[in-house]
Formats: structure tokens, C-alpha cells, sequence
């Protein structure tokens, strides 16, 4: 099938979306403006570099797989990652 990519750049850093079939350009852009927001709050809104990535990476991805779950996009509003991070994050 075919696939469609959506890329953003937010400071140093690039992030790229990647979907077929349900997902265009639009549900792509919606999944990457919910993972840099998620990014900048999890970097509390300072510069976007490689390093504040790494420093915060398994926050990101706790972020993600609240945004993205199985290949379905679950989540991309804020509130609703930041409650599923939390859920996560005290069930340990």
C-alpha cells in the first residue's frame, strides 16, 4: 500500500510520522503536534536539543505510547497523555 510521511523540525531536533491506509497528512500532523507537545512539556519547555531528548527519553516514550498504541493512534490531546503517563508511572 501506499504511505504518507509528515516530518516536523521544532529547534535541533526532527520528528517524522509515517502512516497508511486511515492515516493522511492530516491524522499524521495530528499525532506529531501531540508528540512535540508532549516533548515540551516533558522537557519543561526548554530549548529543543538532542540532549534534553536523551535526558527526558523515557518520559517521550511513555508520552508516545500513550499517543500511539499497536499502530492506532489512542490519544492526542495533552490531558489525556499526561493522565496515562501517570497511570503508568505509579503502577510501577
Amino acid at each position: 500500500g501506499e504511505e504518507t510521511m509528515v516530518w516536523c523540525q521544532v529547534g535541533d531536533l526532527r520528528f517524522y510520522a509515517v502512516g497508511s491506509g486511515e492515516y493522511d497528512e492530516l491524522a499524521l500532523a495530528e499525532v506529531l503536534q501531540a508528540l512535540v507537545t508532549s516533548v515540551k512539556a516533558c522537557v519543561k519547555n526548554k530549548a529543543f536539543t538532542e540532549a534534553h531528548l536523551f535526558a527526558h527519553f523515557g518520559m517521550i516514550c511513555l508520552a508516545l505510547d500513550e499517543i500511539v498504541s499497536s499502530g492506532v493512534v489512542e490519544a492526542t490531546d495533552w490531558d489525556t497523555i499526561r493522565r496515562g503517563i501517570k497511570l503508568k508511572m505509579s503502577g510501577d
